[in-house]
Parts: structure tokens; C-alpha cells; sequence
């Protein structure tokens, strides 16, 4: 079985919106799920990341035309 490498990352309680229920654990960057209590759809993304130097600097890359060469 073959294994991604993904940084560790503090794995957090993902619960419905609406009624609490706890719908799963760990972590994610973009997650829809409907909770099986109520049926509510969650869509949760990530607003902030660890990382925010190496965003700002692919950010800049793709306004100036990804311009490398």
C-alpha cells in the first residue's frame, strides 16, 4: 500500500455546523460533508495555513506571469 507524504498536522474534532454532532476527526483543506443526524451539508475550507511565506511567494509568481526563465 502506498503512502502520501503529507506534513503532520494537529488533527482536530470535525463537527456539524448546525446540530454539534461530531461527524470526523483529523485534518483537511477543503471537506464537504452532510451530517446524518440532521442532513445538513458542511463545506469547510481552510482559511489560514502554516505556511503563509510560501503562499505569498506563489501568490507574487502568478501575478507577474509565472515570469522564471
Amino acid at each position: 500500500m502506498m503512502e502520501l507524504m503529507m506534513p503532520k498536522q494537529k488533527r482536530q474534532d470535525i463537527r456539524c455546523g448546525h446540530c454539534d454532532r461530531k461527524l470526523a476527526e483529523g485534518s483537511y483543506y477543503s471537506l464537504s460533508i452532510k451530517c446524518p443526524r440532521c442532513k445538513t451539508l458542511n463545506l469547510l475550507t481552510v482559511t489560514r495555513t502554516a505556511k503563509p511565506a510560501l503562499l505569498e511567494s506563489l501568490d507574487q509568481r502568478i501575478s507577474h506571469g509565472n515570469n522564471t526563465t
